[in-house]
């Protein structure tokens, strides 16, 4: 692959992280009255990263909406 196509690649994925089109794992961070949302995408995470392996693989779906 041409150092071309990777850096259009890396651009692609960071605007998919930037905005919110079709996440599907909503990440709930703090307590209340002090929380935090973060939109993600479960095969990202998934493959970055060995915790969130882990927690997806034994996760059990839920629809909610926000």
């Amino acid at each position: 692959m041409s150092v071309k196509i990777l850096d259009q690649l890396s651009q692609d994925f960071t605007q998919l992280l930037e905005n919110e089109y079709d996440y599907n794992v909503v990440i709930e961070v703090g307590e209340q009255p002090n929380i935090k949302l973060f939109k993600a995408h479960s095969a990202i995470l998934y493959q970055r990263s060995l915790y969130f392996r882990q927690k997806l693989t034994n996760a059990t779906k839920k629809k909610q909406c926000y």
